[in-house]
């Protein structure tokens, strides 16, 4: 978001109750009205509130957990990460700043995972399950649930609160 639009959404919007208000009238759009967005995106996970702004001929998509971000924070982080993993979960206390490699480091599994489990995989020439965490491999396993155990060990020295554990059934 560059600081032109910055200027414009901090004198223009303010946070308040869990939602985003404008404090002056523009349009039809009176001060006092809350700044809405639809949902865009198709998969759960990868769906976000998204609005447009104009502003001074030009129009802007914007998400709304950045808005937030930048109101509560007062910057523009690289990237807003959803601590909870719920992308349409804006609430302040769920935001937080990340780099790109941060926001990553949290994903959750792949819903194509044959598994269940992020970072473990089937090894055909072994008949075992291989642990692998940034390209790095940890291990073969003889269950799932060892090989995610070793990832979930690595990826909290690695990561640290950025990192996305598996739930060991």
């Amino acid at each position: 978001m560059d600081k032109h639009l910055q200027d414009y959404i901090s004198s223009n919007f303010k946070y308040e109750d869990g939602k985003v208000i404008r404090t002056v009238s523009k349009g039809n759009q009176k001060a006092g009205s809350e700044l809405k967005g639809c949902i865009n995106g198709k998969r759960k996970g990868e769906q976000y509130y998204a609005t447009t702004l104009r502003h001074e001929g030009k129009r802007y998509k914007v998400f709304l957990h950045v808005v937030v971000f930048f109101l509560v924070n007062g910057y523009v982080p690289e990237t807003v990460d959803h601590i909870d993993g719920d992308s349409l979960n804006n609430e302040p206390s769920n935001l937080r700043g990340a780099t790109h490699k941060q926001n990553c480091q949290s994903r959750g599994t792949y819903r194509n995972s044959l598994t269940g489990y992020k970072g473990v995989s089937y090894h055909k020439a072994t008949g075992k399950y291989r642990a692998v965490l940034a390209n790095k491999h940890l291990g073969v396993f003889d269950t799932p649930k060892e090989a995610a155990q070793v990832y979930n060990e690595k990826a909290l020295t690695e990561f640290g609160e950025f990192a996305k554990l598996n739930i060991i059934k």
